[in-house]
């Protein structure tokens, strides 16, 4: 038989998308799942600890060590009922195929990822990423589950921080292309106002239009996206010695540090016209290592080897 319509087998998952990672968490959370209690990571972005709060769901916490690598002996005889896995970076935790998961939800943030796939040792498992922290896409969050959630949770609209964001991003635009850095503090102010009404939305949006064109853009030009990205990693990684985890991802997201004097080393850096990301600063009432001591470095396409070496030869000269 030749022609007519494309054979398509009908297959066992269900996907959606929404305008970020926290709300992806709340739709899980809405669709049947916040009765249940939950077993977290003890390094987490305190957005996820607000959202379960304000969600009112029960947790508890396992350990996850300074190599972000998940300590095992911290979930068993753990009495939970679905188990919260960050990917950090991409970090695939492979480890935790040891552990006897029958009849608990596994629930993965692969914030990081582009690009993600169910575990074929798992049966319940939901899996969902963020977009807006791996590219200039200022909305968006593939989720994908096995079983159905309610997507009348879904706002048909856009959400009210998607504008704001890409006005911040049009504005960082101008600054670069006229090299005007005296708009630097407007460029963030108005990305502060953009994240600012993210943190109070805790209603659920779908991605943005402009946001879902992007995303095509964005996976069309991936392999030579993460071609770079591995370039760049590969060089810091020849300079740089103080890595907190390993490569073990098919992404690179970033390039993270451990570091003494974090947020000293953070204020120099700013002087110098290099700004590096935080994305877990800490939980009130919570302690870990890492919280005051990770760092990262982009290493994405809008930068090449001489910029890694910039940025690598900047911290080591704060070091000295």
């Amino acid at each position: 038989m030749f022609g007519g319509e494309y054979a398509l087998k009908q297959g066992n998952e269900y996907s959606y998308l929404t305008d970020s990672g926290r709300s992806s968490l709340r739709l899980i959370l809405r669709s049947g799942f916040k009765d249940k209690k939950f077993l977290v990571p003890d390094f987490i972005c305190p957005t996820i600890i607000e959202v379960l709060n304000q969600e009112n769901v029960a947790y508890d916490f396992y350990n996850v060590g300074t190599d972000l690598t998940i300590n095992l002996s911290s979930i068993r005889n753990k009495d939970f009922d679905a188990i919260y896995v960050i990917h950090y970076f991409g970090n695939k935790h492979t480890n935790l195929e040891q552990i006897n998961l029958d009849n608990k939800f596994f629930i993965a943030d692969h914030v990081f990822s582009p690009h993600f796939e169910k575990p074929k040792n798992l049966t319940d498992w939901i899996g969902f990423n963020s977009l807006r922290k791996i590219s200039c896409i200022a909305d968006g969050s593939l989720l994908r589950s096995t079983v159905s959630l309610n997507d009348s949770l879904i706002n048909k609209t856009e959400a009210p921080f998607v504008g704001l964001k890409y006005e911040a991003k049009n504005a960082k635009f101008e600054m670069l292309q006229n090299q005007d850095f005296s708009q630097d503090q407007e460029v963030f102010k108005l990305s502060q106002e953009a994240e600012d009404a993210l943190n109070r939305q805790t209603e659920i949006y779908q991605i943005s239009s402009r946001s879902l064109s992007l995303t095509y853009q964005f996976f069309k030009n991936l392999n030579e996206e993460e071609k770079i990205r591995a370039e760049n990693y590969s060089e810091l990684e020849k300079i740089l010695t103080l890595k907190c985890t390993g490569a073990d991802t098919d992404f690179y997201s970033f390039f993270n540090l451990k570091v003494n004097k974090r947020d000293e080393l953070r204020k120099w850096l700013f002087d110098r016209q290099i700004y590096l990301p935080v994305f877990w600063p800490g939980v009130p009432g919570l302690t870990h290592e890492l919280f005051p001591s990770i760092i990262s470095i982009p290493i994405d396409s809008r930068y090449n080897i001489n910029d890694m070496r910039r940025v690598a030869e900047s911290i080591l000269e704060f070091y000295k």
